[in-house]
């Protein structure tokens, strides 16, 4: 359980590179061309916090994430399958 409490914070930090996104849509969607440049901002802030997440699920980075940056006891850090 404190394995998945960990993880859920990770998970929480990486939400949080794209709270602003709704207030950046008002702000630049109000002429076409700003519209298209809040579609690639937030097109490239989602590929940048999906690969963030992509390699963050890979068990090599998260035995590093994990075990080595945050120092989780081995029984917490590994999954029990």
């Amino acid at each position: 359980m404190a394995g998945l409490a960990q993880a859920t914070t990770i998970l929480m930090v990486l939400f949080t590179l794209g709270a602003g996104l709704i207030t950046t849509g008002m702000v630049f969607g109000k002429t076409r061309q700003g519209f298209q440049r809040c579609v690639r901002i937030n097109f490239g802030i989602l590929m940048g916090v999906v690969v963030l997440h992509v390699l963050l699920a890979l068990p090599p980075v998260s035995r590093i994430l994990f075990g080595r940056i945050l120092g989780l006891p081995p029984e917490i850090e590994t999954p029990p399958f």
